[in-house]
């Protein structure tokens, strides 16, 4: 590719042919940067991650110990892991790193997708809220459910409120 820059070639090739952007150096660094990043900051990141999550962590365990012989089967969705349940009370929940999807609920494959999704919203609200996600998400998202499952005009309107409306819209998930 002579005479343009490519993201593929190393800077000195780059600097040769005078093709170079102020942009093209920049994506090279950034490129560069990532390749170099390693496994450590990794680690650390998680680390972070799990301590500035870590009440909804710990409430997540503690409801993986409560449903340990209710989980069907375990898999990996993005940095989290989901758990599918066969529970009667719990519909799926979002907390810290684990995610808990009601499988009774969700037989379909498709609507099985969409929870996961909707749950993955959660856990990015998490992400943001940090130590306060219990009670700036947690809390109004319990209140909504259990206001949903006795009265029908709540029911109708569940995922156009607060959280759940954002947390669909930071999953994906299209109503």
């Amino acid at each position: 590719m002579a005479g343009r820059y490519d993201a593929r070639m190393d800077y000195r090739t780059a600097v040769c042919e005078n093709t170079r952007t102020a942009w093209d150096v920049h994506a090279w660094r950034c490129r560069m940067k990532e390749e170099t990043k390693g496994e450590g900051w990794k680690i650390k990141n998680r680390f972070l991650l799990y301590l500035w999550m870590l009440p909804q962590n710990l409430l997540g365990l503690l409801v993986l110990f409560i449903f340990r012989k209710k989980k069907t089967f375990v898999e990996p969705f993005n940095e989290c892991r989901v758990y599918a349940l066969e529970s009667k009370f719990l519909s799926g929940a979002s907390l810290g790193r684990y995610i808990y999807v009601n499988r009774i609920l969700t037989r379909d494959e498709a609507e099985y997708r969409e929870a996961v999704r909707h749950e993955y919203g959660h856990f990015r609200q998490g992400k943001l809220f940090g130590v306060f996600y219990l009670l700036a998400v947690g809390a109004p998202s319990v209140l909504n459910n259990l206001f949903a499952r006795k009265n029908k005009k709540v029911s109708a309107t569940y995922y156009q409120r607060y959280p759940e409306k954002w947390a669909d819209r930071l999953g994906r998930v299209r109503r």
